[in-house]
């Protein structure tokens, strides 16, 4: 009887804890630098999924949208307030040297825009459409867009083009180690 009833507890506790698990979800492709050499690189995110105690569904982005390229710096993405969409923020100094057309294809502009800081220099799009963190989920294949460049900081973005990755998969992590994939050595793990 005892056993019956600590059974019974046990459920009921887990029951009303539930239950998040930490995932980081990574799209591994190639991208090509200013110096126009290919380099491995990662779109990486860290999600929480899992049900609360009463039963609800749980999903909380809770890193930055970030693009890892090889030997180079992170570049992370950012929420638009006005679109909703993802979108690579640019800096001082940056140059806007193509955008898209009304068919969604890259064109130059020229010649080439000085842009305010803040504003687009690249957006992750699925499907052809731009995506919020949101969007971006398991088996979908997301595409960077890169649209400016840096003459006084040539490496700061890649060849202004479009990079298409892999289909995005969720790799299960311990919550108290939080590594960034190294796209140098974790390609297609």
């Amino acid at each position: 009887m005892k056993t019956g009833r600590n059974l019974s507890l046990l459920f009921l506790l887990v029951f009303l804890t539930g239950c998040v698990s930490n995932y980081q979800y990574r799209a591994f492709g190639t991208i090509t630098t200013s110096d126009n050499q290919q380099r491995n690189a990662v779109l990486y995110w860290n999600k929480d999924e899992g049900r609360l105690w009463y039963l609800k569904k749980y999903e909380q982005v809770d890193t930055s949208v970030t693009l890892r390229v090889c030997q180079g710096t992170p570049k992370i993405f950012s929420l638009d307030a006005a679109s909703g969409r993802l979108i690579l923020p640019s800096k001082a100094n940056d140059l806007l040297v193509t955008r898209l057309d009304s068919r969604g294809r890259l064109t130059p502009v020229e010649p080439a825009k000085r842009l305010q800081e803040g504003q687009g220099c690249g957006l992750i799009r699925v499907d052809k459409t731009a995506v919020s963190a949101d969007q971006l989920n398991r088996g979908r294949q997301p595409e960077i867009l890169i649209f400016c460049r840096n003459p006084t900081r040539p490496d700061r973005y890649p060849q202004a083009g479009t990079f298409t990755f892999e289909s995005i998969t969720a790799k299960e992590y311990d919550s108290e180690q939080r590594p960034a994939p190294d796209p140098c050595n974790d390609a297609g793990v």
